[in-house]
């Protein structure tokens, strides 16, 4: 079988290349090579995070893995025979991200029809990645109106430096039908949520977020808001975190803001909150990161999908490039300048391997 390669200095150079294309491979169950992974990164090559995702995708579809271990600039993987029903544990052994694990794992599941069940350990809150509360309110209802049956259930909080977090994601690939994204032109109001986490730490700091990012919303003229605290439980390091989002029929919009040492809560919890109103205020379909991850599932699935956006990240460039390279699905984006916001229209692959 032919043997695709792609250069993982595409684009922006990151971890995103090599998740997008390693599920694509196991989707499609075609064989790929990818070579300058991370090329121009200060710490080229494989970090622990990208090697627990791609051999973690390896393994729920038999595939073989060439070149995997940390440091590695090149991987090929070939791809096996589907087992219907995977049970797995996947321990990263640091506070590397489960959401960019579970990102990478569910098109696989969803479009090959695998009933995973995945216990995964590392960290819930982790910078540069979506929050697994941001897995479980915005990116997992959009996979369910794209005919996924799945969840996500909180176990423990992990946070760096000792990671610790648990998850259990649950995909039942067997019960999915997956179809392509089309949302209703009549924009839907939805209630805005606001969680506000901390671990280890005094109860105050986490109700200062939520007053703090309320506050902000409140002056914005949004009043049906809904805020949780999220307080209690046990964890190996302290952390904190906000996330503000929506979902309706219409859109699935969502922002999440990590607490620093020597930043103040209510910077926090403001953070998050301008985040949120800053991509409400095109009014799209889908957050700018949620459309970079749906890409992926999309397209691989048959017909057309069209849906906003509010901007058009270099994740998301580089997500329709990989996968034009591996699907040849087409794909266009236009700029809506009177909403502000940008279109992808997408035409996804009939192609589905046995």
């Amino acid at each position: 079988m032919e043997l695709i390669e792609i250069d993982g200095s595409l684009g922006e150079g990151g971890g995103q290349i090599l998740r997008t294309a390693v599920s694509l491979a196991c989707i499609l169950g075609k064989n790929v090579r990818i070579y300058n992974i991370r090329a121009g990164r200060r710490e080229p090559g494989l970090r622990p995070q990208h090697l627990n995702a791609i051999s973690a995708s390896a393994e729920i579809s038999n595939a073989v893995l060439k070149g995997g271990k940390i440091g590695s600039t090149e991987i090929e993987l070939i791809p096996g025979a589907i087992s219907k029903k995977v049970s797995k544990r996947i321990d990263t052994g640091t506070a590397g991200s489960i959401s960019l694990i579970a990102q990478t794992l569910i098109p696989i599941a969803m479009l090959r029809e695998i009933d995973l069940e995945a216990e995964i350990i590392g960290g819930t809150e982790v910078s540069a990645s979506p929050t697994v509360d941001y897995i479980d309110r915005v990116a997992i209802p959009a996979y369910r109106e794209m005919g996924g049956n799945l969840s996500i259930q909180l176990k423990q909080r992990g946070y760096y430096p000792r990671g610790g977090g648990r998850v259990l994601l649950k995909v039942m690939g067997s019960k999915s039908s997956v179809r392509p994204l089309f949302f209703p032109e009549t924009r839907v109001e939805a209630q805005v949520s606001v969680i506000s986490v901390s671990r280890n730490l005094p109860e105050h700091i986490s109700s200062r977020q939520l007053s703090s990012a309320e506050e902000i919303l409140h002056a914005s003229g949004i009043t049906n808001i809904r805020g949780e605290l999220d307080f209690k439980g046990e964890a190996l390091s302290p952390g904190t975190s906000v996330l503000v989002c929506s979902q309706s029929e219409s859109s699935y919009i969502g922002s999440d803001v990590l607490g620093e040492r020597g930043k103040r809560s209510e910077q926090v919890g403001s953070d998050a909150a301008q985040a949120y109103l800053s991509e409400l205020r095109t009014r799209p379909n889908v957050d700018a990161h949620l459309a970079d991850m749906i890409v992926t599932f999309l397209s691989c699935i048959p017909g057309k999908s069209h849906f906003s956006t509010s901007r058009v990240t270099q994740h998301l460039r580089t997500n329709l490039d990989v996968s034009r390279k591996l699907t040849g699905c087409e794909h266009e984006i236009r700029e809506d300048k009177e909403k502000g916001n940008w279109e992808v229209l997408l035409s996804g692959l009939a192609e589905k391997s046995n």
